[in-house]
């Protein structure tokens, strides 16, 4: 059960971040001609552009991309990369959610081995 619950996170993460290159593509549609991010975010490159969108988003752009956001079957090699960081980070958290666990579990058994 514990393998089946890390590959199922980890598949999730793989899912949505494979989703970060067109989720950016598509907020970059939004963005009006004057809006001072417009450029960076043209600048960038595939696998910059979601942090571009990061650092210079509008709230209401990104609410109206976040809308009409239509997903879309990972086609790229930039969104294949963010789906291979989406798989490590889902793992990670996986295994960190699992450490408070392990750690008094381990705590526990020694405590009762000093007591026998």
């Amino acid at each position: 059960m514990d393998s089946l619950t890390g590959a199922g996170l980890a598949a999730i993460g793989g899912m949505l971040f494979s989703q970060a290159p067109a989720f950016a593509q598509q907020y970059v549609r939004h963005v009006a001609p004057d809006d001072p991010g417009r450029e960076a975010l043209n600048a960038a490159g595939a696998l910059e552009q979601p942090f571009s969108v990061l650092f210079h988003f509008n709230s209401a752009v990104l609410g109206a991309t976040w809308t009409d956001y239509s997903p879309v079957l990972p086609d790229s090699w930039a969104a294949l990369l963010y789906a291979i960081a989406g798989l490590v980070v889902g793992l990670m958290m996986y295994e960190g959610m699992k450490l408070p666990w392990e750690l008094g579990r381990r705590s526990g058994h020694r405590r009762r081995r000093l007591f026998h």
